[in-house]
C-alpha cells in the first residue's frame, strides 16, 4: 500500500528523544543559539548543559558526537550506565566519593576508547589502554596511565577541518560564531578529544538528600578529568531540577562556587521551536513531493489557521503558531504534540474516509480530540518531574479549573493560601499550614519554577503588548524583595495545561 503524506511525517514527528531520532537527527537537527558558547571556557574546565527534561540536552550531544566523528576527531559518548559504580557503596562523604567516581571515569574512558574509537587508535595507543586496564594496579598508577593513555589519543588540531565541523554542527549550514567559537577553543590546544557525559543526574536518586553527594561527586570527577588532561574537551548534561536540588543548603552549596562559570542554562524559545517545526515539515514535504514544495504546511494541514479549542468562535491562530504555543518551549513537547494529531487523524480517516489516501490531513476536530489529552499527559509528567519536591502537585494544578486562566496576584495568592486547607500539602518535607502566607509564597515560586505559572508583563512595544517571563529568565520573581514587581505582573497559567483544566472545570450550579 503506497505511503500516504501523514505516513511521510510520522518519523519526523516520533518520539522527541534523540536515542528514537538518531536516523533523521543530522537531517532536522537546529542548533540552539547558544550552541556556539558550548566549548567557549578556559581550558581545564566541563562545560555542563542545565536544562529542562526535553530541551534537548541529549541531542545536542549527539551532535557533537557525530560531527567530531565525522572529522575522525575522537569523541566518546558516555552516561553513568557505562560507568561501574560498585565501588561507591558504603561512601557517603564527598572527598572519597569523588576520588572513586574520578577512578569509575577513567576506567570506563579506558574501556570505551578501544570500543568506540578502535578505528583511531595507533598500535602504540592500544598498548596504553591494555597497560591501564591492567588488573591489581594500585590506584596511583590505574589513574597515570589512564591519563597518560586520554593525552595521547587526542589528535592534533592541524589536522582538523573546523569549518566542517561547525557547519555540521549548525546542521549543513554555516554559522560565523559557532565557527569562531571552535576554532578559538580547539586551536589553543594542539590536540584535541572530546568527552561527552549524558544524563550525569543518574548516578544517584537525586530525590535522596544523601545522594546528592554522588552527583556532586561526579561533577567534580568530570571536573577533574578535564583539568588532568587539558586536551580533553568535557561536555556533560544535568537536569534543571536537579541543579535546583544541588542548590538547595542541603545540597553541598559550598561547592557552587567550584562550577559557576561551567554551568550553561538551555533556554528554549518560540523562534527555536518554530524553525524547528519548519526544518521538519519541509523536509518531509520535499520527500513526499521529490523537490521544493510552494507550501509545504498543506501537504499535511487542512487551512492556514486552526480553531483554539475551548476559546470563544473568533479564536483561532496559524498551525504554527498554535503548535509552538503549546510546546513548553521544550522542543519534545513540540514533536510528541505533533505525534499525537497525526495518530488520532489515522484512527479518523481509517474509521471515516479510508479511501481519503494523499488527501489526508490534520484537521480542527483533531485537534479538539487530542489536545484534551495531550495536555493531561504533560501536566502528568511535569507533576512527576516536580513531584518529589510536593506530591500533591497534580491536585494543586488541578485546583486552577475553578479559576481564570489569567489572574492578578492577589487572587492568586488568595487561592494558594487556602489550598492546605482543602488538601494536606508537603513541599520539600515541610506541611503547608492553612490560610498562611507562607503556603502562597512556596507554592507559587513552585508553580512558576515548574512553569505551570508564567508572569505576563506589559510591554507596549511588543507585537502582542506585553511578553512573558519565566522562570529561568527570573528565578527571584516570587521572592519577597520583588513583590511589587509580581503583584504588577498578570501570571498566566500555561496554554498546554488549559485544555485539561477545562475538561474538569466543575459545571456551573443553577439558580
Amino acid at each position: 500500500m503506497p505511503q500516504t503524506p501523514l505516513d511521510v511525517l510520522a518519523p519526523y514527528f516520533f518520539s522527541g528523544t534523540a536515542e528514537g531520532e538518531k536516523r533523521i537527527l543530522k537531517e532536522v537537527f537546529i542548533p540552539p543559539g547558544q550552541m556556539a558558547e558550548v566549548l567557549n571556557l578556559p581550558e581545564g574546565n566541563p562545560r555542563i548543559l542545565v536544562g529542562s527534561k526535553g530541551m534537548g540536552k541529549s541531542a545536542m550531544l549527539n551532535r557533537f558526537y557525530d560531527a567530531t566523528r565525522a572529522q575522525k576527531l575522537p569523541a566518546l559518548f558516555l552516561t553513568p550506565s557505562n560507568l561501574d559504580l560498585r565501588p561507591l557503596q558504603g561512601h557517603n562523604d564527598l572527598a572519597t566519593i569523588e576520588r572513586t567516581l574520578f577512578q569509575c571515569l577513567v576506567r570506563a574512558v579506558a574501556v570505551h576508547i578501544g570500543t568506540q574509537l578502535a578505528g583511531l587508535l595507533s598500535n602504540a595507543d592500544k598498548k596504553l589502554r591494555d597497560e591501564a586496564l591492567k588488573e591489581g594496579l594500585i590506584e596511583e598508577d590505574f589513574i597515570e596511565r589512564g591519563v597518560k593513555l586520554l593525552a595521547a589519543v587526542a589528535r592534533p588540531t592541524t589536522q582538523v577541518d573546523f569549518a566542517q565541523l561547525a557547519k555540521d554542527l549548525a546542521g549543513g549550514t554555516s554559522d560565523a560564531a559557532l565557527l569562531n567559537s571552535i576554532t578559538g577553543h580547539m586551536e589553543e590546544s594542539e590536540s584535541v578529544m572530546l568527552v561527552l557525559f549524558d544524563d550525569t543526574d543518574q548516578v544517584a536518586s537525586p530525590d535522596e538528600p544523601k545522594e546528592l553527594n554522588r552527583i556532586w561527586g561526579m561533577l567534580h570527577a568530570l571536573r577533574d578529568l578535564a583539568s588532568r588532561v587539558p586536551q580533553i574537551t568535557v561536555v556533560a548534561t544535568l537536569r534543571s531540577e536537579v541543579w535546583t536540588r544541588l542548590r538547595d543548603p542541603v545540597g553541598n552549596r559550598e561547592t557552587l562556587d567550584h562550577f559557576h562559570g561551567c554551568i550553561m542554562h538551555l533556554k528554549g524559545s518560540e523562534e527555536l521551536l518554530d524553525r524547528i517545526v519548519q526544518r521538519r515539515i519541509v523536509k518531509a514535504a520535499e520527500k513526499v513531493s521529490k523537490g521544493p514544495v510552494r507550501d509545504p504546511w498543506a501537504l499535511f494541514f487542512e487551512g492556514s489557521e486552526v480553531h483554539i479549542p475551548g476559546a470563544g468562535p473568533a479564536h483561532t491562530r496559524g498551525w504554527r503558531s498554535f503548535l509552538v504555543t503549546n510546546s513548553r518551549e521544550r522542543p519534545r513537547d513540540l514533536i510528541q504534540f505533533v505525534s499525537f494529531l497525526l495518530q488520532t487523524a489515522k484512527t479518523r480517516i481509517a474509521d471515516t474516509q479510508p479511501e481519503a489516501g494523499p488527501q489526508a490531513r490534520i484537521t480542527g476536530l483533531d485537534v479538539a480530540r487530542s489536545l484534551p489529552r495531550f495536555s493531561k499527559t504533560r501536566l502528568e509528567d511535569l507533576s512527576t518531574e516536580v513531584g518529589k519536591a510536593c506530591p500533591q502537585f497534580f491536585a494543586v494544578a488541578e485546583s486552577f479549573c475553578t479559576l481564570s486562566f489569567e489572574l492578578r496576584y492577589d487572587e492568586l495568592r488568595q487561592h494558594l493560601a487556602k489550598l492546605p486547607s482543602r488538601f494536606s500539602i508537603q513541599v520539600r518535607g515541610k506541611s503547608l499550614r492553612p490560610d498562611s502566607h507562607d503556603a502562597a509564597e512556596q507554592l507559587h515560586a513552585l508553580l512558576f519554577e515548574a512553569g505551570f505559572l508564567n508572569a505576563r508583563i506589559d510591554e507596549p512595544l511588543q507585537p502582542r503588548g506585553y511578553r512573558h517571563l519565566t522562570f529561568s529568565e527570573r528565578p527571584e520573581l516570587t521572592d519577597p524583595a520583588h513583590v511589587n514587581e509580581a503583584r504588577a505582573a498578570r501570571w498566566d497559567v500555561h496554554p498546554v495545561f488549559r485544555s485539561h483544566l477545562l475538561q474538569i472545570k466543575p459545571p456551573p450550579r443553577k439558580a
